[in-house]
């Protein structure tokens, strides 16, 4: 095995998930009709050999509960994509600039990273690497 060429992400509109992964920067690669009936959705970053594919979800996959700082309990995914950035300050912005909500900068010995949801509360993270000394 030498890398990752595709990951499934379960939605329950695709046509959302184009619109909110769009704005992220993926284009469609393809998206076509199915023997099955359902369509085919595959989207990537430009100029990358990994792609995602969403499904239409069938069940549920929340299986982590958090509390917030109000003492609510939410249920949220794990991480089930990282996106790699150089600047996350810089792409913050413009994520918040184009409506999607992302969590608090958290600044770690292994990087920084911030995480938001698209539609469906798939949960994305973002991440600048450390810089070497």
């Amino acid at each position: 095995m030498k890398k990752i060429e595709l990951v499934y992400v379960p939605v329950a509109d695709q046509h959302k998930a184009k619109k909110f992964y769009s704005k992220l920067g993926f284009q469609v690669l393809r998206e076509s009709k199915m023997d099955n009936g359902e369509i085919w959705l595959q989207m990537e970053l430009p100029n990358q050999e990994t792609s995602i594919s969403f499904m239409i979800k069938k069940g549920t996959t929340d299986i982590e509960t958090e509390t917030t700082d109000d003492g609510k309990e939410e249920t949220e995914r794990p991480v089930g994509i990282m996106l790699l950035t150089d600047d996350i300050e810089k792409d913050v912005k413009m994520l918040n600039a184009v409506g999607v909500k992302t969590k608090e900068i958290m600044d770690t010995p292994w990087g920084k990273f911030t995480n938001f949801t698209d539609y469906d509360g798939n949960k994305i993270s973002l991440h600048e690497n450390i810089t070497e000394m």
